[in-house]
């Protein structure tokens, strides 16, 4: 016989919620607290995050505020129940100060016969009362000397006491809206999100963009992923054109075009069949110069330089997608933007932005290197005494040479990303902001699924589910690549190698950048000498290449050459004046190490830095150079000759 259990009856118990001081504050409420060990003073609640409440003082400018974190709210903090009739309190304190001051300067400004309400009385009576009151004085040396006394010092004194008593009013008078302001905060946070919905529907419907068609052909499969690629390319760095110019600019775009349209540079940049990558024209902002309306021109050429493409490649299909949108250097983050696992550092700059961020590990690290280098450049002065460095070292400074010298990392404004600190929220933000920009690159994507023709034929595609997402996209994290290259070429080891196998007959490259260098400082010197150009319209030039002078040629030969001192000499025909007949020689001298030796470029060799990404990005740097080298050796590219020594000369210095 089994036993009979009755069913457990369980009480029901009522929980209240116990709210802390904390979590009862509300914005507009006003506190007393300490601000820097002062007495106290009232200050309003203007805002409140998840683990700390901002106070502001009343003020009309300039206020005082301080973040007060959610531990130690009951400790810094205590509740005035009755702001309202404090502050009223201190309104009627401030009008009977003022009203008194103003009395005092009345009473003073009356006793010295200058009393501002005579200005409102007919200048007889003025001139009256003033006459009857230097007659009545028995001592006017004394009279004279209250006046002055009045002038500089005590009138001064009693207008300064009164506009800070009148700021003060001020201030206070002013009190009772900050409430109000503080509960308008949340409500223009609504308008944010407004705006961002707005943005994301612009986004998904394309109308911040136009598609242009670089090739036609066959599509690639359905069921083919699109690999989107993390890095922003540079079309100018990718395709090297006009690298002899300083680069490619946005009027070049059509030539970058047909140039991307070609399999073997597709392939390369776009190495997938259905994939994306995000570009600009260039890196870095092209030298430009003019004046007047050439000027305006160019500043719109630089901002269209600043436009970013989206490359999309399907197949043998390849479209351009125009934007007014920045997606930044990384079109997605790195897998972990934000890993609770791993502890950060963010640093405070101003109290209302994060100025950079780093991992708790990297913080640490840059702190023990800190002290280590603090350590060794004090052993450095221990171990050379100033006074026995300095006699054995004349006309050199001794804190310049320690080897261990250098900024310091500063830890002042840094703290911890955590919830102790009032700045979490700040940090919180911008990681959000940060996420949210990466996001609405998946609104763009969406949108080209659905209503483009650049990604036809695919399966049905929704960005916002993971199964989806997986099965028709994919991310190529190529940003970091850079890290996995080693040591990156050296573009200055290179150029000392090769020009140490210098001799007479060589070819050089260099000449024509110091030569125009040379015409735009005579010019400028000839500008800023001309009275006739108002300073204001007076342009300097930074190269220049005066007309009829086809200068020492971008590839040249040597008139001379002076093995010690390593100087070259390059002579030219100019025309003697603009649009004249008579041809005179012109020459330059160049020393070794302002030259590319030219003679000893191998075919090939600016693809060791073309290949890597880094010294890709620093085109500018060595692609004028090698690259008319290469043209040099493969015949695209012919060498100046020097004029014979028998010519007679006009001889222009360097």
């Amino acid at each position: 016989m089994s036993e009979r259990f009755d069913p457990a009856v369980i009480p029901v118990v009522e929980v209240e919620k116990v709210f802390t001081d904390f979590e009862k504050a509300e914005l507009g409420q006003w506190y007393w607290t300490k601000y820097n060990a002062n007495e106290p003073i009232l200050m309003c609640v203007m805002e409140i995050g998840s683990n700390y409440l901002e106070v502001h003082e009343p003020s009309l400018r300039g206020y005082r505020l301080k973040r007060v974190h959610r531990d130690e709210f009951n400790d810094v903090l205590t509740y005035e129940p009755n702001a309202d009739h404090h502050i009223q309190e201190m309104v009627q304190k401030y009008q009977l100060a003022l009203a008194e001051n103003m009395a005092q300067i009345q009473r003073l400004t009356e006793s010295l016969g200058i009393a501002p309400q005579i200005a409102h009385q007919p200048v007889g009576d003025a001139e009256n009362k003033s006459l009857a009151l230097l007659s009545g004085q028995v001592d006017v040396t004394a009279f004279k000397t209250a006046l002055i006394l009045a002038k500089t010092e005590t009138l001064p004194a009693l207008f300064k006491q009164s506009e800070e008593i009148s700021g003060e009013l001020g201030r206070w008078m002013g009190a009772p809206g900050m409430p109000m302001k503080a509960r308008l905060g949340p409500m223009k946070a609504s308008v944010d999100k407004i705006e961002d919905r707005l943005f994301n529907i612009q986004l998904y419907a394309g109308m911040l963009e136009t598609i242009f068609t670089l090739s036609e052909g066959q599509p690639a499969a359905r069921d083919e992923k699109l690999r989107i690629m993390q890095r922003r390319l540079y079309m100018d760095e990718e395709c090297l054109l006009e690298y002899e110019a300083g680069g490619m600019e946005f009027k070049s775009i059509g030539e970058f075009d047909r140039w991307l349209a070609k399999p073997v540079n597709r392939d390369r940049i776009l190495p997938f069949q259905r994939c994306m990558v995000s570009m600009r024209v260039r890196r870095n902002e092209k030298e430009r110069g003019g004046i007047g309306l050439s000027a305006f021109i160019q500043i719109r050429e630089a901002n269209a330089d600043k436009f970013t493409y989206l490359i999309v490649r399907n197949g043998e299909q390849l479209y351009r997608v125009c934007t007014d949108i920045d997606f930044g250097e990384l079109m997605f983050p790195e897998r972990a933007v934000f890993d609770p696992s791993e502890p950060m550092m963010m640093k405070i700059w101003g109290r209302d932005r994060i100025d950079k961020m780093m991992s708790k590990r990297e913080f640490d690290s840059r702190v023990a290197e800190d002290k280590k280098r603090d350590a060794d450049r004090q052993q450095w002065e221990l171990d050379n005494p100033e006074e026995e460095w300095v006699a054995a070292n004349p006309n050199k400074d001794w804190h310049y040479f320690n080897p261990f010298r250098g900024e310091r990392f500063s830890t002042h404004d840094w703290e911890p990303f955590d919830d102790t600190s009032v700045y979490y929220d700040l940090g919180m933000r911008k990681i959000q902001s940060e996420i949210k920009e990466y996001n609405r690159i998946a609104l763009v994507v969406q949108g080209l699924f659905d209503r483009t023709p650049t990604l036809i034929p695919h399966n049905p595609v929704q960005m916002w589910r993971p199964a989806s997402f997986n099965n028709s996209v994919e991310l190529i994290y190529d940003g970091s690549m850079a890290l996995h290259w080693g040591e990156a070429p050296d573009i200055h080891a290179y150029i000392a190698a090769c020009n140490a196998q210098a001799t007479a007959e060589s070819i050089m490259f260099g000449q024509e950048q110091l030569w125009a260098e040379r015409e735009a400082v005579r010019e400028n010197r000839k500008t800023d000498n001309n009275w006739r150009i108002p300073s204001g319209n007076k342009y300097h030039y930074t190269t220049l290449r005066p007309e009829g002078d086809p200068g020492p040629g971008r590839v040249a030969k040597m008139a001379s050459w002076t093995p010690r001192s390593k100087v070259a000499k390059f002579t030219w025909l100019r025309e003697r004046s603009p649009q004249s007949d008579v041809m005179v020689k012109a020459q330059i001298k160049a020393p070794l190490d302002k030259l590319f030796n030219v003679s000893a470029y191998q075919v090939g060799d600016f693809k060791r830095f073309f290949a890597d990404p880094r010294t890709r990005a620093a085109y500018l740097e060595w692609a004028p150079m090698l690259l008319s080298a290469e043209d040099y050796h493969r015949g695209a590219l012919a060498a100046s000759e020097p004029l014979p020594e028998s010519k007679p000369a006009t001889r222009f210095k360097l």
